[in-house]
């Protein structure tokens, strides 16, 4: 089983490695049948012209500020996980009705840590989850006529069907620092990239050139939801990270719109956002040794295909996607070292001789329906599967691996009452997780939400096992101005 992969997923699943191995995730919890339509980077205002005429101002500013507590109820000490503050600014300038600005910025300050203790966490944790200040989607957009439009900044791309797997959305990398707990808007990450397209009817050609590589934001050492936290317990150190450089990839995209659904082809040549874990040095000793490894990132290609077609009140839709050059986890790293030790080798001189992951091709596959024939109810369910081709049994994944995902989503008084069910099983009993959201439009400006997250781990080698105690209270406040 790909356990990292499947990591990976849940946090875009609910939120919404493979740390040793690829892993691909995204996630939309939008209601109703959210379709891939087509749109132009710029969208025309047919009034923008008679605005302009009038006065009304081309800059528009807004925002809002969040509050978010968390209560850890099955914690030992700390039981108080969140107090985090939010702000996020936008600001709006439309030069011409082909020509517009957008900057985005986002920052946070988390009151958990200092109302705790700070000497209770890492300074890896402090560092990553305590403060952040982020530029998000800033771009130009501009319409170049006959259906030709540009975008070019940081922003985002979500491509393909899958609401509880990244199959072919191969640009944006995910914010995976808190499982379950991260909004959708919030756990995609822009990156700096240019797109093109070409519209023309229902049929849209995109072509994209990354500027920048952003990996996924995982938790950091000594973190709650540390994916490492199993590696680091058997001694392994791990060592900083090691990012790509140069050419930061292209991605392309073919998608047509037709009554009822529609169709889109994908391909794209990118650094996979999940590190692999690389050998980096090996020290020996009477007691065994210090190995220590080093995140990498790895260029992928992805090609595949996605469609859905509406059936009344049902919409089914599927995604297939083929990769190559995915980096897998081994799982004789000791093995090998103890065959150049017995040699008389030194394992650092004999570094090319150490090999701690393989490189395999990868078949991904999704098939998934939604349901709106109740009123104010939409029920989904979604199955994800994918398959390493020339597996070998050294690989520390399946051969084949998935997961089931479904929701139930209702919407009351004038909806602005809503509640969603999340639940999502990992195949060869590797674990459940349950999410359960209540918003409130308390106004138009403020909304009042609270939640559940748990985890439910079978066995002690789950998936799930290291975060089974991580259950989690959620509320938060959003104002809007």
């Amino acid at each position: 089983m790909n356990k990292p992969f499947l990591l990976a997923l849940a946090a875009c699943f609910l939120t919404g490695g493979t740390l040793w191995a690829g892993e691909f995730d995204d996630s939309g919890f939008g209601g109703g049948f959210d379709l891939e339509v087509s749109q132009p980077s710029v969208t025309l205002d047919p009034a923008a012209s008679e605005n302009s005429d009038s006065g009304e101002s081309p800059a528009a500013f807004y925002g809002f500020v969040k509050s978010e507590a968390g209560y850890g109820y099955e914690k030992d000490r700390d039981k108080l996980t969140k107090f985090r503050q939010t702000l996020n600014l936008t600001f709006d300038y439309k030069y011409s009705p082909d020509l517009q600005f957008k900057a985005n910025g986002n920052g946070f300050y988390d009151l958990a840590y200092g109302i705790n203790g700070r000497s209770h966490y890492s300074q890896e944790t402090l560092d990553g989850l305590q403060k952040e200040l982020e530029l998000r989607d800033t771009y130009l957009d501009a319409n170049l006529g006959a259906g030709f439009s540009v975008r070019a900044g940081r922003q985002i791309l979500a491509w393909g069907q899958s609401d509880a797997g990244q199959l072919n959305d191969m640009a944006n990398p995910r914010d995976n620092r808190e499982l379950g707990m991260v909004d959708l808007e919030d756990a995609r990450i822009p990156v700096a990239a240019t797109k093109f397209a070409w519209s023309s009817g229902g049929l849209e050609v995109d072509l994209v050139g990354l500027h920048e590589f952003r990996a996924n934001k995982v938790a950091p050492k000594g973190a709650e939801f540390d994916p490492l936290v199993s590696l680091r317990a058997t001694g392994v150190e791990v060592a900083n990270e090691q990012q790509p450089t140069g050419d930061k990839g292209y991605l392309a995209r073919a998608h047509v719109s037709y009554n009822g659904g529609d169709a889109a082809l994908y391909y794209s040549d990118t650094y996979s956002q999940s590190f692999y874990l690389d050998f980096e040095s090996f020290a020996a000793s009477r007691t065994g040794g210090q190995l220590t490894l080093r995140p990498k990132y790895k260029k992928i290609k992805s090609m595949g295909i996605s469609g859905n077609q509406v059936f009344g009140s049902l919409l089914v839709k599927g995604e297939v996607a083929q990769k190559q050059g995915v980096a897998y986890a081994r799982t004789d790293t000791s093995a090998q070292l103890g065959v150049l030790l017995a040699q008389g080798i030194n394992p650092q001189a004999g570094i090319s001789q150490v090999q701690t992951w393989a490189e395999k091709d990868l078949t991904q596959g999704m098939l998934g329906v939604e349901y709106m024939g109740i009123s104010d109810l939409t029920l989904t369910a979604e199955a994800t599967v994918e398959q390493v081709k020339d597996w070998t049994a050294n690989l520390s994944s399946g051969k084949t691996s998935g997961m089931a995902y479904s929701s139930a989503s209702y919407a009351a008084l004038n909806d602005t009452f809503h509640t969603r069910l999340i639940w999502v099983h990992f195949f060869d009993s590797d674990g459940e997780v349950y999410r359960l959201n209540l918003d409130y439009d308390v106004i138009d400006a403020l909304n009042l939400s609270a939640g559940l997250v748990s985890y439910n781990s079978p066995k002690t080698d789950a998936l799930i096992e290291p975060f089974k105690k991580n259950d989690r209270l959620l509320l938060a406040a959003k104002y809007s101005f």
